[in-house]
């Protein structure tokens, strides 16, 4: 490690060379004047304290874009597959700023899970309340309990996360044209 420390060059940008001097002293077991020591106990050890927790992340390192929430919603997914009543369910699509690119620091994970039949209110609430206190920053909601707006503008827009064979996407966009005419048609006769 001392060889590594003195001549790796990202280790005396994080430390600096004096730093270094003194880590590699210590590690020889050579006398350390009281400066020296106390900049190893306040300075060096909490550097390395922290790098050996950070290397629990290693594969987070390359700070690839997108990569907390995409984690998010896989486990998401996986939480969902697991569950009872997730079993069940057709597909499960990711909406909302995640996929339209309009997301901002306070945006979440936004998940509407596809049935292909209405669930009774109970199942959909049970459903969404375990799901959505499961993963930290995903809302789950069941597709066919949301507004026929929402739902359209979901089928307009969306990204599949997961589906079963014989998921039928392009009847989801059918759908999502069918329940906006139905919308406009009752957003007029409400203004009329």
């Amino acid at each position: 490690m001392e060889l590594f420390l003195e001549r790796n060059a990202l280790a005396r940008r994080l430390f600096g060379e004096r730093e270094i001097d003194i880590a590699v002293r210590q590690m020889k077991g050579l006398p350390l004047t009281a400066s020296e020591r106390v900049r190893l106990s306040r300075d060096i050890r909490p550097k390395l304290e922290l790098v050996r927790e950070l290397a629990a992340f290693g594969d987070e390192f390359a700070l690839k874009k997108n990569k907390a929430n995409e984690t998010a919603w896989k486990r998401a997914v996986d939480e969902i597959r697991r569950d009872a009543a997730g079993r069940e369910a057709v597909a499960v699509l990711l909406f909302g700023s995640q996929v339209t690119g309009e997301k901002t620091r306070r945006s979440d994970v936004d998940i509407a899970v596809v049935f292909g039949r209405v669930p009774d209110r109970k199942t959909v609430f049970g459903f969404e309340s375990r799901l959505n206190g499961a993963v930290e920053g995903v809302h789950v909601s069941v597709f066919e309990a949301l507004p026929p707006r929402v739902k359209a503008e979901i089928a307009r827009n969306h990204r599949v996360l997961f589906a079963r064979k014989g998921f039928d996407e392009a009847g989801l966009e059918a759908t999502a044209l069918m329940l906006e005419r139905e919308y406009a048609i009752t957003e007029r006769e409400a203004t009329a």
